[in-house]
């Protein structure tokens, strides 16, 4: 997750998915260290197809998905055609990002479906590992009970999500998911189907 990168006041900035000003907190209650997301590859991916604000949209399964993580910073939306079937946006970090000897030294921001972490000096670690582990992740919910939940999810709340990663496919275009968390820029945020979501 690194391509661009920016000096400005000592502090650097990261490109992942997004532009924007919002600042958010940290505090985050939960377990210091939290272990990666687990991900395992389907040999053959699956289709299926859920109905959309707009219609049915195509979901290719990609990969059984499980990951633990504090939401950093969290996005709705309701008017891209994306949104017809994910209404938001969770930045989340796992490891031990979320130690305050890393943690006082990030800020998170998203907007228009990208995201943005700002490392100031003093943290001890580099973007890189931070890059690696955090990730923008976009929020197709199984159901209306998954849905009624992810909606109560608040900034630094831990929580553990399973589902898939997937391609969607709508009448009027497609998004495609990273199944890599080294990437960065335009295609690098997972985009998880979600099956289960469990607030900590």
């Amino acid at each position: 997750m690194s391509v661009k990168r920016i000096l400005m006041l000592s502090s650097l900035i990261l490109l992942i998915g997004s532009v924007t000003l919002d600042v958010t907190s940290s505090d985050f209650a939960g377990p210091r260290y939290i272990e990666p997301p687990t991900q395992m590859n389907l040999e053959t991916p699956e289709t299926i197809t859920i109905e959309g604000r707009e219609g049915p949209v195509e979901l290719e399964l990609l990969a059984n998905y499980t990951v633990g993580a504090a939401v950093k910073c969290i996005e709705d939306y309701s008017t891209d055609f994306t949104s017809q079937i994910s209404p938001r946006d969770f930045a989340l970090a796992w490891a031990d990002v979320n130690n305050p000897s890393i943690d006082n030294y990030v800020t998170y921001s998203q907007k228009e479906r990208w995201y943005y972490f700002t490392l100031r000096g003093g943290s001890g670690v580099d973007i890189d590992y931070v890059d690696l582990n955090t990730a923008n992740t976009h929020i197709i919910p199984a159901s209306k009970e998954v849905e009624a939940i992810v909606k109560q999810v608040e900034l630094n709340d831990y929580i553990i999500m399973e589902g898939y990663l997937v391609n969607a496919f709508f009448p009027n275009g497609s998004w495609h998911t990273s199944l890599i968390r080294e990437d960065t820029g335009d295609g690098s945020c997972e985009i998880m189907y979600v099956t289960d979501i469990t607030i900590h």
